[in-house]
């Protein structure tokens, strides 16, 4: 995915600080969004997660595949409308399966240790989302929209 080097700077940045996003679903027309712990693929195609299959959120994606998680690094102070970065990723979730879920499973785990009772339990998915999209804001109102190699205009 290509982007400005200063941006991709930024953004490098923003994925690598941050240790939670938002993840949004919807289904049947009811919203719902909640914090999960990623790792971004080096080549920003994918983001990785993880999530109990009995929750809310997996029943949506499961339903609805098209989601989108916006990760920031605001501090909740009066100035973060000015020197805040946030990323919006909108794409497909879906479930790794055989053995693409050891491999995103260690993968996450190498960025999050202290997840791993959780992501390796048996009634745990390892979801990966296909990005389509990259929506960049910062400077308060300077938005960029970067398209993932397969994203459809």
């Amino acid at each position: 995915m290509e982007m400005e080097s200063e941006l991709g700077e930024r953004v490098t940045e923003l994925i690598e600080n941050q240790l939670v996003g938002v993840l949004s679903t919807t289904s049947k027309g009811k919203p719902y969004s909640c914090l999960v712990s990623f790792r971004f693929t080096e080549d920003l195609e994918s983001i990785i997660f993880a999530t109990k299959r009995d929750r809310l959120k997996y029943r949506k994606m499961m339903e609805n595949h098209n989601v989108s998680i916006i990760i920031d690094d605001r501090e909740n102070r009066p100035d973060d409308f000015q020197r805040v970065t946030s990323l919006t990723v909108l794409g497909t979730a879906q479930e790794a399966e055989n053995g693409e879920r050891k491999i995103f499973m260690d993968f996450l785990l190498e960025k999050h240790p202290y997840l791993s009772e959780f992501v390796r339990s048996d009634d745990t998915a390892i979801i990966q989302v296909s990005v389509n999209w990259l929506y960049i804001v910062t400077d308060f109102e300077r938005v960029t929209r970067v398209r993932a190699g397969s994203a459809e205009e």
